[in-house]
């Protein structure tokens, strides 16, 4: 099995998708939002290619995982049309980083092959497979050729 460790801020998210489409965001109200209005359509698509083309199955790595359960969060991916295999979260350790959190997860689930990790944040080790993204941008058509090298 090959896995993707999947943000969420600033890989299906950045600061353009939120200033292209920030009036798409606010509800009517004005003070409240949907979640899965915050994940950009075009950064959905570029997973789903990732996902299909690698044959990689979705682990949320997000902080989006403390707040959502994992079925909220493959409801929001349908909703913005993200429909890879969400499989799992990783844990939330106490005092952990990102790094140890996927290490944990791949000791309890031996059955992986391969993986990588999309984030835009850097707090894992070294030899970890990492894409890393910006908040600015997102996830991009270079980032996701990253990935595919790093597969190899």
């Amino acid at each position: 099995m090959k896995v993707l460790f999947l943000d969420i801020d600033g890989v299906l998210n950045s600061r353009e998708w939120y200033l292209r489409n920030k009036e798409n965001i606010v509800t009517h109200s004005g003070f409240m939002y949907r979640h899965e209005q915050e994940l950009d359509p075009r950064a959905c698509t570029l997973i789903n290619e990732l996902c299909e083309s690698e044959g990689l199955k979705i682990v949320i790595s997000s902080t989006w995982r403390r707040i959502h359960t994992k079925g909220e969060i493959i409801d929001m991916f349908a909703y913005r049309g993200l429909f890879a295999p969400v499989i799992g979260v990783t844990p939330q350790l106490r005092g952990g980083f990102r790094g140890q959190e996927v290490d944990e997860w791949l000791y309890d689930n031996p059955g992986v092959t391969k993986h990588v990790i999309l984030d835009d944040d850097g707090d894992f080790k070294p030899e970890q497979p990492l894409v890393l993204t910006n908040w600015e941008h997102g996830v991009r058509p270079v980032d996701i050729e990253k990935a595919k090298e790093l597969l190899k």
